[in-house]
């Protein structure tokens, strides 16, 4: 009864409103001529957000009644919060203990980037209400970067289905979302053993989306986009992960990001996060494939460790990268 009692009250204080918008508006009016103002003000209104954020973050994760998630720890350790002093840390002293035990609140700092100054991003584990979010990202992204929602107006689910709907279906605990105050705003998901997963598709996943998108006709000049996916459902190729990645690499991850969060200094948190779930799950290795004409994305994979891994039988436009967890010699904790 005491812990309905704290939900409850943590609730009415949800009600009641924490003005993170109106914070962030407070950050706009001071950025202005005065910058020695402005140099002194930010650090503390941004700590004010900050903590609000977080608490916001909580309240939200009673409304969707996930106040029980599984005692696991993130990989990326705790703030040292009693170390801290400041309106944030006074604020994580009111948060019940629970929060911190279940990770429903996020534990990670938002980006320390002066265009950044109005926003706060965090990085949390997945949750079963995320899923239209990273669906709705997919198709924002899906149209080379861009939104491609004009590509599948009759299903706008079906992009979604193709590239996050099996990872989060096999594999939910090792994907991460990034949230900023608008919602969610960026997704990475990974497997351990990337040919069980294909296999897990091709056997649990693929009949589920036959059954849900018809196949289209035999005339590809009448195909659109939508077809093109549904034939993909249909008509699958076999994937078989060579063995140059299956010994040294066999796990892999997927990451998307929205427009308005790129170029923040996120993306190296949320892949970080579950390289590190990866790795505690007893990866040796993961891999990823990246469009060579793509520099940026390249020298951000190669800035967090990854290589060039030389294959047997070079894909046309494709690069494989890989970073290793341990030595090929060393044993994997069991």
């Amino acid at each position: 009864l005491l812990h309905f009692a704290r939900l409850k009250q943590w609730y009415q204080r949800r009600v009641r409103g924490l003005k993170c918008s109106a914070i962030r508006h407070l950050l706009n009016k001071i950025d202005g001529p005065n910058r020695s103002l402005h140099y002194e003000i930010v650090p503390y209104v941004t700590e004010v957000q900050n903590a609000l954020h977080r608490a916001k973050t909580y309240i939200e994760r009673i409304e969707r009644k996930e106040c029980s998630l599984p005692n696991t720890p993130l990989p990326c350790d705790p703030e040292p919060w009693v170390f801290q002093g400041g309106f944030g840390a006074e604020l994580m002293r009111i948060l019940p203990p629970e929060a911190f035990r279940t990770n429903e609140t996020v534990l990670k700092r938002p980006v320390e980037n002066p265009s950044a100054a109005t926003c706060v991003y965090f990085v949390r584990p997945y949750c079963a209400t995320d899923k239209d979010d990273l669906y709705r990202i997919c198709l924002l992204n899906s149209d080379n970067g861009q939104d491609g929602s004009h590509l599948f107006p009759q299903h706008p689910d079906i992009i979604g289905d193709r590239g996050v709907g099996p990872y989060l279906e096999f594999a939910p605990d090792l994907a991460y979302v990034l949230t900023d105050d608008e919602g969610v705003c960026g997704y990475v998901l990974g497997v351990v053993n990337s040919q069980s997963f294909y296999e897990d598709v091709y056997k649990n996943w693929l009949p589920r989306m036959c059954a849900k998108y018809s196949a289209p006709s035999t005339d590809k000049a009448q195909w659109d986009s939508t077809d093109e996916v549904s034939n993909g459902f249909h008509n699958p190729p076999k994937v078989i992960i060579p063995e140059c990645l299956r010994g040294p690499y066999p796990s892999h991850i997927k990451f998307n990001l929205l427009p308005r969060a790129q170029g923040k200094g996120m993306g190296g948190s949320l892949i970080t996060c579950v390289l590190e779930s990866l790795k505690r799950n007893g990866s040796r290795g993961v891999h990823l494939d990246i469009s060579p004409d793509d520099i940026r994305y390249l020298n951000f994979y190669t800035s967090l460790g990854f290589s060039e891994i030389t294959m047997p039988s070079p894909p046309l436009n494709q690069v494989f990268l890989g970073k290793a967890f341990c030595d090929e010699d060393e044993p994997i904790e069991s």
